[in-house]
This record gives C-alpha cells, sequence and structure tokens, in this order.
C-alpha cells in the first residue's frame, strides 16, 4: 500500500516551520492511503497543487516549461513561418504558428520515471520535419524545469549551460 502525504495550512506568526530546506506555511499532518481533499500550499516562491492525483503522478510534482523560438531566418532578415503542431501519449497542444523570432511555449509535469515525451512536427516552406521536443531521459538534468529550443533548417538546438544541438528525425 503508498503512502500520501498531505499538508494543512496553519497560522503562522514569527517563523514558518521548515520541510527539506523550504520555507513553508504548511505542517506536514498525516499519511494516507487514500487523498480526496484538495488544498494548494505556497513554498516559498514556488507554488505545488497538492489534492487528489485521480490515478496520475503526485500533483505537487514541479512544472516543466518548454519554449521554441523560430530562428529560420537568416541573421536579422526575415524568414518563414513556422506551423508547430506538439504531441504526448495523452495530449494534443494543437497548432500554432511562429514568424521568425517568435516562441511558443507549454507546460507539463513530468512523470517519476523520466519517461516523459513530447515530439512535434515543424512545418515551414514546403518541408515537414519531426523531433522529440522533449524527451524526459535526454532532457530533465540538462533543463532544470526550463527547456529553451532554436528552431534552424538544419535541426533543434537546446540552450543552457551546455548548448547541444539535435538533426531533425
Amino acid at each position: 500500500m503508498s503512502s500520501i502525504f498531505f499538508l494543512r495550512q496553519r497560522q503562522v506568526s514569527q517563523s514558518p516551520s521548515r520541510i527539506g530546506s523550504s520555507l513553508t506555511k504548511c505542517t506536514l499532518i498525516d499519511s494516507l492511503a487514500h487523498l480526496s481533499a484538495e488544498a494548494l500550499c505556497d513554498f516559498s516562491d514556488h507554488r505545488f497543487f497538492i489534492g487528489s492525483s485521480n490515478g496520475k503522478l503526485p500533483p505537487f510534482w514541479p512544472i516543466t516549461v518548454v519554449t521554441m523560438t523560430n530562428c529560420l531566418g537568416n541573421k536579422g532578415k526575415s524568414g518563414p513561418l513556422l506551423t508547430v503542431r506538439c504531441k504526448s501519449k495523452e495530449d494534443d497542444l494543437g497548432v500554432h504558428k511562429l514568424a521568425v523570432d517568435k516562441n511558443y511555449h507549454f507546460k507539463f509535469q513530468t512523470n517519476i520515471w523520466r519517461s516523459t515525451l513530447f515530439f512535434c512536427s515543424f512545418k515551414w516552406n514546403k518541408q515537414v520535419k519531426r523531433f522529440d521536443i522533449f524527451d524526459g531521459l535526454r532532457d530533465i538534468d540538462e533543463c532544470h524545469y526550463q527547456c529553451n529550443w532554436t528552431i534552424k533548417a538544419d535541426g533543434a538546438c537546446r540552450l543552457g549551460e551546455k548548448i547541444a544541438c539535435f538533426p531533425w528525425k
């Protein structure tokens, strides 16, 4: 039987309690096998949703943001409109059109097994390219919940401490 921990909000007068290294206005109060109540707690500057998971990942898991920027232009010149469509096994995020130097982003929660996958198609000038824009095994440690990508004619580049470019599939 798995246990789910939940938090109860309490009044904090002088100093908030600590859970790990995060300051919080909530106190760990119990361990339950099934949790149906929902609460919203403020952990420092981060917000985590605490409540029923309805068969999904624990709802207090951090949010990941993926941002893609159209870099199909030639050094300051205009370029083609980029049409982006991203999906996961469960979600279709729809079609988005990006002018050069414009971006599109989406948010989600990764799963505990690091197998979260979002794949996208990119269309411009009668070309269609495909790429896994978020692969949990590849990206979680590199992105730290914020994955920024540039989309170029020869592939996608993940920005950050280590810039990594990948060819189209």
